[in-house]
């Protein structure tokens, strides 16, 4: 009896020792596992930060680019031509065209622009009141709108803001979704307006001139795959301005969403 009973208490104790071992070298196992899956994640994140920090700089590069263009078409001769014509009685004292000959040669320039850039859906040239003298816009086909159909922006924010500015800044709105005679346009179009005032040869403030820029091009980058961080744009205000989930992307109204 009494060696029967030790030998059954060496087998607790063993059997004790085993599963101690076994819960040590569990729990060991499932240290080594977490710490294993952070530095896996940690590594995800450093890369996702890298990539994001190259998509940054790609988005800043090609803002700089739309920047040198809009500089570009304030410079063409036309807006000059126009400046001198409206203020010598609608003829230019040193061309000798007139006003209307000047705002075609405009929308021939901006005409040819947009056909051979996708990527941009309107420009104008506004004067100081706020009036549409030169608008050339892309839906489908491009167009050159005259007539009634030219507008008065005069309370529009992008031109108000614009107007303020020295010569050589440049005004950028929010990006929201292009509108179509009022109605968000479907599918969503989301749109840049870039804007630079214009002024005459001795310095008068003379309008201003303004690009309509699709951002989907822009924004490309910005997307969300299987297993990855999944990203969005947000403005300074804490708006969506673009969300990437697993299905696709979602352009949004900034004035309805917010983070």
């Amino acid at each position: 009896m009494n060696n029967t009973y030790k030998l059954g208490l060496r087998g607790k104790i063993t059997l004790s020792l085993g599963l101690m071992i076994f819960l040590s070298l569990l729990a060991t196992s499932l240290t080594s596992y977490y710490q294993s899956q952070n530095v896996a994640k940690r590594k995800v994140m450093e890369l996702e930060q890298s990539k994001l920090s190259l998509l940054k700089h790609g988005i800043e590069g090609a803002l700089n680019e739309h920047r040198n263009i809009l500089m570009s078409l304030q410079a063409v001769p036309a807006v000059q031509g126009i400046i001198r014509a409206r203020a010598n009685n609608g003829i230019d004292p040193i061309s000798e065209d007139t006003l209307e000959i000047w705002l075609d040669r405009l929308s021939t320039i901006f005409t040819a622009f947009l056909l051979n850039h996708p990527q941009y859906l309107q420009l104008r040239y506004i004067d100081i009141d706020g009036n549409e003298l030169v608008r050339v816009e892309k839906n489908g086909d491009v167009k050159v709108v005259s007539g009634d159909a030219l507008q008065n922006k005069s309370g529009s924010l992008y031109v108000t803001e614009t107007l303020k500015l020295k010569a050589g800044d440049i005004y950028h709105s929010d990006v929201n979704l292009n509108r179509e005679h009022g109605a968000i346009q479907v599918p969503h179009v989301p749109v840049l307006r870039m804007a630079t005032p214009v002024h005459s040869v001795d310095k008068h403030l003379a309008g201003l001139i303004v690009m309509n820029l699709a951002t989907e091009r822009l924004f490309s980058g910005v997307h969300s795959k299987v297993n990855e961080v999944q990203r969005y744009i947000v403005d300074n205000r804490g708006y969506f301005i673009k969300y990437t989930g697993l299905r696709g992307s979602v352009w949004v109204n900034a004035e309805l969403n917010r983070v």
